[in-house]
């Protein structure tokens, strides 16, 4: 019931072996990579890792077969899927530490639907199995005329008033409440 892009997943029922099938994902139509009369395999294509069409988050899912003869198409019952964010990678600016010995820098999370304007994001930094500190990132919405936001790139702040103690954190990323299977470890320890 969770996948990220490029993965595949397969739905289960009867006569799913019939032609004009298509999956759709919320606002996406996904590719069917075979066929059995009881079940089908569905890939989330590449193309959707821009996030211009669909982000992270739980979506219904159904499979629509399209009628020649009428031009209507007759869908399933909805099913819910969740698609995952994806962590390709976690770069740390300059770390620099105050007088209390707490830590300021900025990460720079590299990946795939990593959330837009609209989102809810959360990204949480993690270590001696607790959450330490939950960081809510609220971007800007667009100005008039500006481009969509890119869902491949987040940066998180991280100020001295957030209170975070130099050492190593797992980073947690969080969109629409899907978390992704990455967690990249991140040394917050000034030079």
């Amino acid at each position: 019931s969770s996948f990220a892009i490029g993965d595949e997943f397969e739905l289960t029922g009867e006569d799913l072996h019939i032609a004009n099938l298509e999956c759709q994902l919320g606002p996406v139509t996904l590719g069917l990579t075979a066929q059995w009369p009881d079940r089908v395999r569905v890939r989330v294509d590449d193309s959707l890792q821009n996030g211009l069409r669909i982000s992270a988050g739980e979506h219904p899912v159904t499979l629509r077969q399209f009628l020649p003869a009428t031009g209507r198409t007759r869908a399933s019952n909805l099913l819910a899927g969740r698609l995952l964010p994806t962590v390709t990678l976690a770069v740390i600016g300059p770390v620099a530490q105050d007088a209390d010995g707490f830590t300021s820098t900025t990460v720079t999370i590299s990946g795939f639907l990593l959330g837009r304007n609209e989102d809810a994001i959360l990204i949480g930094l993690y270590r001696d199995s607790a959450v330490a500190h939950l960081f809510d990132i609220v971007k800007p919405l667009p100005g008039l005329g500006d481009p969509p936001d890119n869902q491949q790139q987040l940066v998180l702040g991280i100020p001295f008033t957030a209170r975070v103690e130099p050492g190593n954190y797992q980073l947690i990323v969080v969109v629409n409440g899907q978390q992704a299977r990455q967690s990249p470890t991140v040394a917050l320890v000034p030079p």
